[in-house]
């Protein structure tokens, strides 16, 4: 499912607000207090009103007769009712439950996923807290409104330490200390991977047959069967060492407990691209930002045939308007360029991707040199 670009806070009244299933049991729960309150204080009215009662069985009883025939007859009507009651109360049940636990089973999805979505933002993104939230939208991507999608991908700074010690390593001595690799600390852009992908390349294998991005096993099992869970789990919690990417789950020495780990995998299955789009990501957000591009130029156009209508012009004239014709090419310049897209692969998109990276960071080195005090170039 994709997640719509609301967040409604966790705070408990404001769900009971959202869901109206919540309002229900509380209306329920409060009725039932209410009766047991009502039948207290009346007993305790009759108690009081009728005083001591004289032992049952020093009163006198029914007349076999009334007994054998008012009497039964009442009480097997009352039982007809209370059964009738009962089976009309079963199968209402019957019929309601299946919907009543599809919209709860609905409802905690929704829940852990606002709980997510909490946890992946950052200050730019809806949901975001400044004590809840990891800030995962920093590194990976928040919301890009040009596609409607969340995590493509982004970048960090990160400081790659030397292997050896310059100082006391043999391998680094002299001028090897700025020439080895292994003694040069360097601080580097390290590409964050998209992740609205990512349950693509980590799924889970015991998965539900209609959901492959949730697990089919119980949560017991979960935790301790690899095949029941999705190798992002272990991600988040132990994190990458080596990498920018930090642990996050208590097991890990991280913040976050199952829930919350839970609550963050919820969120990025539910922003994951369909099958298509995820096969070539790069190509289809091109397509997706240009289909956007066409459907402005189009209204564009109507905009102009509705102007050159109301300045007098006939309708078989209106094609002729110098307006109608500028917007009808640039439609048409822009449904060239989405035929260009097409026309392109996702390899090609990512050669592309990747050369202008290194020209950015040969302008980058460049500067820095240029930069530098008593360095020839």
């Amino acid at each position: 499912m994709r997640l719509i670009n609301i967040f409604i806070g966790g705070n408990a009244l404001v769900e009971r607000l959202e869901n109206p299933l919540t309002i229900k049991s509380f209306l329920m729960f409060g009725a039932i207090v209410i009766l047991f309150v009502v039948t207290g204080i009346a007993i305790k009215f009759a108690i009081s009103k009728f005083g001591e009662k004289s032992p049952q069985n020093l009163d006198p009883f029914y007349e076999d007769e009334v007994l054998e025939t008012k009497k039964l007859e009442r009480t097997l009507a009352v039982a007809l009712v209370a059964a009738a009651v009962i089976a009309v109360g079963i199968g209402l049940y019957y019929v309601w439950e299946p919907t009543r636990q599809s919209k709860m089973t609905t409802a905690f999805d929704t829940r852990s996923v606002r709980r997510g979505q909490t946890f992946y933002a950052n200050e730019g993104m809806f949901g975001y807290n400044n004590v809840q939230s990891l800030g995962c939208a920093n590194c990976h991507g928040g919301f890009d409104p040009e596609t409607g999608r969340y995590a493509n991908g982004g970048s960090t700074n990160f400081t790659l330490k030397a292997a050896k010690d310059p100082e006391t390593d043999e391998a680094c001595a002299g001028d090897l200390r700025y020439t080895n690799p292994d003694c040069v600390t360097s601080s580097v852009s390290w590409q964050a991977p998209a992740l609205n992908t990512v349950l693509y390349k980590y799924p889970i294998q015991k998965a539900e047959q209609n959901n492959h991005f949730r697990s089919s096993c119980r949560l017991a099992d979960q935790r301790t069967t690899p095949n029941c869970r999705s190798q992002v789990y272990d991600i988040l919690v132990f994190g990458r060492p080596g990498t920018p990417m930090p642990a996050w789950g208590v097991a890990g020495g991280g913040p976050k407990n199952e829930q919350a780990i839970d609550d963050l995998i919820a969120f990025l299955a539910s922003i994951q691209l369909p099958e298509d789009e995820a096969a070539q990501p790069i190509r289809s957000g091109e397509i997706i930002k240009q289909n956007k591009k066409i459907a402005t130029a189009n209204e564009e156009l109507k905009e102009a045939k509705a102007k050159a209508l109301e300045g007098g012009l006939d309708s078989s004239q209106v094609n002729k308007s110098e307006d109608v014709i500028k917007a009808q090419a640039a439609l048409d310049e822009q449904k060239a360029v989405l035929e260009t897209i097409k026309a392109k692969t996702e390899t090609q998109y990512m050669r592309e991707a990747a050369l202008n990276t290194a020209l950015q960071q040969i302008d980058s080195a460049q500067k820095t040199l240029d930069e530098a005090p008593g360095v020839v170039t």
